[in-house]
């Protein structure tokens, strides 16, 4: 595949290249990563635009932190989507797995043995039985715990000065891995943790879940920021002459450069590329006023680039952008998209890295910037690429069939990018498959947009009734398990499964719904609504109110119990929540009788039976402590404290006030 129509450029690889106009950068990292001044804290941010340096500079902190001591790990966000949750995390995890003895890593495993669900390659290391099953918030936050605690404890058992984790492109993380950085953020401060991530401060949708967690570590003064400008006039002429190994550059075409590209570094190695490989002689004077025939966009500029190529290395390139960075793991599967064998992929490969669109690094090749990768998909038309989003999903579940677990969300992602050529039963097969790998993982909202992108496919290639109620489900609890913002989503959920449910005439089902809406309805979220909860029970109440234990009839006096307490019938209240503590402890289902169980006091203390109330409470708050539940946990506590205030206790209220308040399972609770 060589010997395309230009001779392609051949210079130093990118990250060769010495670092041009970040001096004072380099030093305030410096002095950050030094700890100067006392107290700076443990995350610094790199921002900017598009192209500026903001992994070139990761890399260079990342070199000098080895030369310096640190144990540097590294992971990153990639573009695109069907890239499994956790991923910069788990990178970097994996990476200190394989570079530590399994002597030195068992007991740093033993107090985190929840890290098996990001690594399950260490579960023989942990020896003891596996965590018992708590509910999803709990379980996510013990994630994040042993997470954490886990790269504390490694970075104060090394013998170098510390670790240093590097996250690069945090603006492509899904929501589940910023909450997880969040909590390091929070954590990592007093130890010998440290972390440098970069990110995008344009082109970031205004809804884009980075955004709340960077004014969230802002507001705490958890972060130092260092914000990348473009290069100057001077800097960008340097950057050129270090580029075309010259020891000056004519200052006429250094303005014009530097005008063209507005000092985006990526920019004007690009135009500086274009310009060498048609023949341009840059020590030419008149250079400088000529027009060049180059476009004003950088990806413009790599598409022109990019069109010069042979034909059969652009296959190999639209094949491999299409699967996006992790394509130089998978060769195999590139080949089989392109029916041919690995073997010729040789040339191609060779051919784009002196081209500048992939670069080596580690062995491994990847797209010289995100942007080249842009540029590569514009080059190809939407039929032409549905089409090789089909062949790769079927390629990839071929090529992985031992163990496609973890890529179940690329393979559901590439058949709904299908878009009409997919099939459209393994698209819906996979798109389920992939929520309930991102749930078992933890990572809720990624479950739910699988399990969304679920329903739509189903819209389109047809589903019986039964399924898309089974699957309304599940989106529902998951939107609760998100968090407060997310209720809204789960009564949109529960009502479409209840209008399918009516449809079909199941009374019982359709019983279980209302139960289900009641219970969201009368929860003291923003979505409150408690006459409509009424109606609910009321529609469930035939089907409900007697008959055998079950977990629609828990549901059913849980939430007359609840509405009970907005409504202020206690005596009600009483006997309701009094069921719904024995149907939870008769189900198992100790988080529900929590619940009940400070309901039940809430109505004895209206009845008069304090100390009753007081005792009860207590234990909810016990049980919900025992199981590390936040919410739970945070509702028992809260309501002693008010119901205490309102006694004019307020020595006795506080202290459970500060029960929830000072636990850091909370500082992740939907009601925090």
């Amino acid at each position: 595949m060589s010997g395309s129509p230009a001779e392609p450029v051949r210079e130093r690889s990118p990250h060769r290249v010495a670092l041009v106009g970040r001096e004072h950068e380099l030093a305030a990292l410096a002095a950050w990563l030094r700890g100067e001044p006392r107290g700076v804290p443990a995350v610094a941010l790199i921002g900017g635009e598009p192209g500026v340096g903001k992994t070139r500079l990761l890399r260079e902190l990342s070199g000098r932190a080895h030369a310096d001591g640190w144990l540097v790990l590294s992971g990153r966000a990639y573009d695109g989507e069907g890239w499994p949750p956790y991923l910069p995390l788990i990178e970097s995890l994996r990476e200190y797995h394989e570079r530590t003895p399994a002597g030195e890593l068992e007991p740093l495993l033993a107090g985190a043995p929840e890290i098996t669900t990001l690594l399950p390659e260490v579960a023989h290391l942990v020896g003891a039985a596996p965590a018992p099953r708590r509910r999803p918030e709990s379980e996510r936050y013990a994630l994040f715990q042993a997470v954490t605690g886990f790269l504390v404890a490694a970075a104060a058992a090394t013998e170098a000065r510390g670790i240093l984790l590097c996250l690069d492109d945090l603006h492509w993380a899904d929501r589940s891995t910023l909450l997880l950085f969040q909590h390091l953020a929070r954590k990592a401060a007093a130890s010998r943790l440290r972390i440098a991530a970069t990110y995008r401060t344009v082109g970031v949708e205004p809804g884009h879940p980075l955004l709340p967690i960077l004014a969230e570590l802002t507001r705490e003064h958890l972060h130092e920021s260092i914000g990348l400008q473009p290069l100057s006039e001077a800097e960008t002429g340097a950057l050129v002459a270090t580029l075309t190994h010259r020891t000056s550059v004519a200052p006429p075409l250094v303005e014009v450069l530097h005008a063209r590209t507005r000092g985006n570094p990526f920019f004007v190695q690009e135009v500086v590329r274009k310009l060498l490989a048609d023949g341009h002689d840059l020590d030419d004077p008149s250079v400088a006023a000529g027009q060049w025939g180059i476009p004003e966009g950088v990806r413009q500029v790599i598409g022109s680039r990019i069109a010069c190529l042979d034909p059969a290395t652009r296959r190999f390139l639209h094949a491999a952008a299409v699967l996006g960075d992790d394509f130089g793991r998978m060769f195999p599967v590139i080949a089989t998209i392109l029916e041919t064998k690995v073997e010729p992929l040789t040339g191609a490969v060779e051919d784009a890295v002196a081209a500048g669109i992939l670069r080596e690094n580690g062995g491994a090749y990847q797209f010289a910037h995100a942007l080249t990768r842009d540029a590569l998909l514009e080059d190809i038309s939407p039929p032409r690429r549905q089409g090789l989003h089909l062949a790769a999903a079927r390629a990839i579940e071929q090529a992985y069939a031992r163990n496609l677990e973890p890529r179940l969300s690329a393979v559901a992602v590439h058949y709904r990018m299908a878009g009409p050529f997919t099939d459209g039963g393994r698209a819906i097969a996979f798109a389920l498959r992939a929520g309930e790998a991102a749930e078992r993982a933890l990572a809720y909202d990624e479950a739910m947009a699988h399990w969304d992108a679920a329903l739509d496919l189903m819209d389109r290639h047809g589903a019986a009734p039964e399924e898309r109620v089974a699957l309304l489900e599940r989106l529902g609890e998951a939107a609760q398990v998100s968090g407060f913002d997310h209720y809204a989503r789960s009564i949109q959920y529960f009502e479409e499964a209840l209008a399918i449910l009516q449809h079909a005439g199941n009374g019982p089902g359709a019983a279980a719904m209302h139960a289900r809406l009641a219970l969201v309805l009368a929860a003291g979220s923003p979505v409150n609504d408690n006459p409509s909860a009424l109606r609910h029970l009321q529609a469930a109440e035939p089907f409900l109110r007697d008959g055998p234990a079950g977990h629609a009839r828990l549901s059913y006096y849980s939430a007359r119990g609840l509405l009970a307490v907005w409504q202020d019938h206690p005596r009600q209240g009483l006997e309701d929540s009094r069921i719904g503590m024995e149907l939870a402890t008769e189900l198992g289902e100790d988080d529900r009788w929590v619940s009940n169980a400070a309901m039940h006091s809430a109505h004895l203390h209206k009845l008069g039976h304090v100390a009753q109330a007081i005792d009860l409470n207590a234990r909810a708050w016990e049980v919900a402590d025992r199981l590390n539940n936040p919410f739970r946990a945070y509702t028992a506590a809260g309501w002693q404290a008010t119901r205490l205030l309102k006694m004019q206790a307020p020595m006795e209220a506080l202290p459970w006030a500060q029960r929830e308040a000072d636990q850091p399972r909370q500082l992740h609770a939907p009601t925090r």
